[in-house]
């Protein structure tokens, strides 16, 4: 039976992914593939602790419209992945990076949607970079900025539109 991540846990300021247009009810984020639990915390103790992975048949489907894309982790250099850290299932991609790091962590994470464009019209550009065409091809991406105050690097990824 394939894993799929479960929840991902984020130490982050709650008030300001709200500001941002994630819906935080409960400290939870109900994403159609997985939850993100918030801990409320200040800004300069923002981090990602830890995801919890599932066996089951297929990814959960649930009423929001936004899914975890992918995660960015640094790896130590010369890391082979046989860790549950990344061998988190089908409907999440990592996008590793060698660095100079004893164990794999959680850096960023990066979000779909079905259009950029709609976050980037409500957010003023303090808090959302522009959307631009992405590496993987007919796709979008616009990173959230420092101005968000999110506390971790995030990314919102979509289709590109005609």
């Amino acid at each position: 039976m394939p894993i799929f991540i479960s929840e991902l846990t984020i130490f982050a300021p709650i008030s300001n992914w709200e500001r941002c247009g994630f819906e935080v009810v409960d400290g939870v984020l109900e994403l159609s593939n997985a939850n993100v639990l918030f801990i409320d915390s200040k800004l300069e103790d923002s981090r990602i602790t830890r995801s919890r992975v599932v066996e089951r048949v297929s990814a959960v489907q649930v009423a929001s419209t936004v899914r975890l894309d992918h995660l960015m982790v640094h790896t130590p250099r010369g890391y082979v992945s046989t860790g549950p850290l990344l061998e988190l299932g089908s409907d999440v991609r990592i996008e590793s990076s060698e660095s100079d790091v004893e164990e794999p962590s959680i850096w960023g994470v990066a979000f779909w949607v079905s259009d950029v464009s709609m976050f980037t019209e409500i957010l003023d550009e303090s808090k959302l970079g522009k959307a631009k065409p992405a590496d993987q091809s007919n796709q979008m991406v616009s990173t959230f900025r420092s101005g968000a105050q999110l506390g971790i690097p995030c990314a919102l990824m979509s289709p590109a539109l005609a």
